[in-house]
């Protein structure tokens, strides 16, 4: 038929004339050869007009030649793509508006109209220049109900991977929200498909965190946890990941942070590691700490202090983590659990670590294992007042004595010690440990209100103090508040020295210096002479007990004798007394002197009184010796002698 076109065509019949001809040929089918018919006439051998031969195929055979066409190849089974084609070729058509109308009406889908459109009057490239204008006018006509254009256009275009369609973006200077929201409607991705897509095509100069912030705003996750995923999926170690959130989400908590790594399957010990190598926001341990309570289950102090202990931390940074972990438990409670989990630092913990101790933590020292010194010196950088300080090292438990050495001060120990009430015992203890002086203890104890002589007897015997010194201490040490017949007295009732003893003590002597005079001697004996006197005299038979002088007066002699006094010193005692030569001859004897001495000792002591008497003296003896009486003063002094030294010396050496 295409011959009988060109026949009538060169035998000069016109171009109606060759339409009309052909509708005859074809009469009963016409609407059936259009296409073809159409197709003919519009061969460019013939040299007709497109839009000439659309004009004569409708006016003479009644029907739209275009779209007959295109419905002729619907139902050929043609894409739309290639009826595009075909109509574009047989009619010439540049107007992408009426193609895409045209493939409307012949019944062609929209998407598939837009995909021919795209493919034939955009050369199926997206860079055409024009392609979107022509694609956004085809749809702004045809498709008014399209409300994204772009994105139709996307779907119609060449772009078919996510990854040219980022790059498509971009180079039209969309936004990466734009982008993504793009990728997720036209190409169906999914968060975790978006991530891989737009981290690995980064060109919208945005770092790796800024991309996920946007992934995760536009899917309604949270961005962390995202990242976190990613970085889990493509092998990183937990500790890059976790010194990337803690610089990207600074806003992240420790146990936040290691939350994300768990629920992105890294393990307890991987992200512990992480903590340890990486550091939280420069606090590892104390991070460490509260991710092991509050996200592993550690609800014990001591087993969080075992791994802090574990990863190699110091006492003084894993307190403050115990503390920052566990806030309700005191000092003391943590600072024995990590005893118990094995930390030996525990003194610079306290020192470095606890600004202000408190009782709990106090009261652990010697558990704790702190010295002396280190308790001492920990009270002091707490700022604990002396009676604080020495009433907690007391009840602590630390050795009376050493916790004085170590205070010092006496004078103050016993102030505090007394406002505290402490035994008297304890104080003396540590009062002696701050200076082992006991005369000195003596004045610290009397001057600050223990004025009781007996109650600081004892306190020297607490003490150890050398019972010979007792008097000295308690003379010299207050500075002379009692007589020293008293002090004997107090000696005598509360210790266990014999009259003898106490004799000797009072006679001492300090660089050829006797501390006492001889006649306070004799007064401070005399005080107590009584005590033996009773005995003596029940041991004595009557008769010579009856010769004997008062023997409170001669005890005291006796004792000075046998504690070294001379009888010279004893006759000037006596003299200062006022007594004459006959008594001090007669308690000259019964003190055990020897006759020579005795009488030797009254004529340099009497001898102004006996000056005048000698002879009186000398001539006595004849009538003595004609009456018998010189034996009874040979008898006198062997008796006394005898009854001293078997009543009252032998007496007091065993009491």
């Amino acid at each position: 038929m295409n011959d009988m076109a060109f026949a009538l065509h060169n035998l000069g019949y016109g171009l109606n004339e060759v339409a009309t001809a052909l509708y005859n040929l074809y009469s009963g089918v016409q609407d059936q050869v259009v296409p073809q018919v159409t197709d003919w006439l519009s061969d460019s051998r013939l040299g007709y007009r497109t839009e000439d031969v659309t004009a004569a195929v409708t006016a003479i055979f009644n029907v739209d030649p275009f779209s007959a066409m295109a419905q002729s190849l619907i139902r050929g089974g043609y894409s739309a793509t290639q009826a595009a084609v075909a109509l574009k070729t047989t009619f010439a058509s540049s107007d992408a508006i009426e193609m895409a109308q045209g493939l409307a009406a012949a019944g062609y889908s929209r998407e598939n109209v837009l995909a021919a459109i795209f493919q034939v009057y955009c050369d199926g490239y997206i860079y055409k220049e024009g392609a979107l204008s022509t694609m956004d006018a085809v749809m702004a006509v045809v498709y008014p109900e399209v409300t994204d254009r772009f994105e139709a256009t996307l779907k119609a275009s060449d772009v078919r991977t996510a990854k040219y369609a980022i790059s498509v973006m971009k180079s039209l200077g969309k936004t990466l929200e734009e982008t993504i929201g793009v990728l997720a409607r036209v190409y169906g991705l999914d968060v975790s498909a978006m991530l891989e897509v737009t981290l690995a095509n980064r060109q919208f100069g945005l770092s790796e965190s800024g991309i996920v912030d946007r992934i995760g705003a536009y899917y309604h996750r949270d961005p962390a946890a995202l990242y976190v995923g990613w970085m889990a999926a493509h092998q990183y170690k937990a500790y890059d990941v976790l010194a990337i959130v803690q610089y990207t989400y600074s806003n992240l908590d420790s146990v936040a942070a290691a939350r994300l790594l768990t629920e992105a399957g890294y393990s307890k010990e991987s992200i512990l590691f992480a903590f340890n190598y990486a550091g939280f926001h420069g606090d590892a341990a104390d991070a460490m700490a509260l991710v092991l309570v509050q996200l592993f289950g550690h609800d014990d102090a001591q087993s969080v202090a075992a791994e802090l202990l574990r990863w190699a931390y110091q006492g003084s940074v894993a307190y403050l983590a115990l503390k920052g972990a566990f806030p309700d438990k005191s000092q003391g409670d943590l600072l024995m659990a990590m005893k118990q989990a094995g930390f030996t630092d525990l003194y610079d913990a306290m020192r470095f670590s606890i600004a202000s101790g408190d009782a709990t933590a106090i009261m652990q020292f010697r558990n704790l294992g702190l010295s002396l010194s280190n308790a001492h010196y920990l009270l002091a950088l707490w700022q604990y007042s002396m009676r604080d300080t020495v009433r907690y090292l007391i009840e602590v438990g630390y050795p009376l004595a050493d916790i004085g050495r170590k205070l010092q001060e006496p004078d103050k120990l016993v102030q505090h010690l007394r406002a505290l009430k402490y035994p008297f015992e304890t104080v003396v203890t540590v009062v002696y440990g701050a200076d082992p002086r006991p005369s000195l203890m003596v004045k610290y104890l009397y001057d600050n209100g223990y004025r009781n002589i007996d109650d600081l007897v004892k306190a020297l015997q607490l003490v150890n103090s050398n019972p010979y010194e007792y008097a000295i201490s308690l003379w010299f040490g207050p500075g002379g508040p009692w007589t020293l017949p008293t002090i004997a007295q107090a000696i005598a009732r509360n210790s266990n020295l014999t009259l003898l003893q106490l004799g000797q003590s009072l006679m001492q002597s300090y660089n050829d210096r006797r501390y006492f005079t001889d006649m306070q001697v004799y007064e401070a004996l005399k005080s107590v002479s009584n005590i033996g006197v009773s005995f003596i005299q029940s041991d004595l038979d009557a008769a010579i007990s009856a010769m004997l002088t008062d023997l409170s007066e001669g005890v005291p002699f006796a004792i000075m004798r046998e504690a070294g006094l001379g009888s010279n010193d004893a006759a000037r005692v006596m003299k200062k007394l006022g007594w004459g030569w006959i008594p001090a001859c007669i308690q000259l004897v019964q003190a055990g002197y020897g006759a020579g001495d005795t009488w030797g000792t009254l004529w340099d002591v009497y001898h102004n009184e006996l000056g005048f008497q000698v002879l009186n003296i000398m001539s006595a003896v004849a009538p003595l010796a004609s009456l018998g009486l010189a034996d009874n003063l040979t008898t006198l002094q062997s008796v006394t002698r005898a009854a001293l030294r078997k009543a009252m010396m032998d007496y007091f050496l065993r009491k």
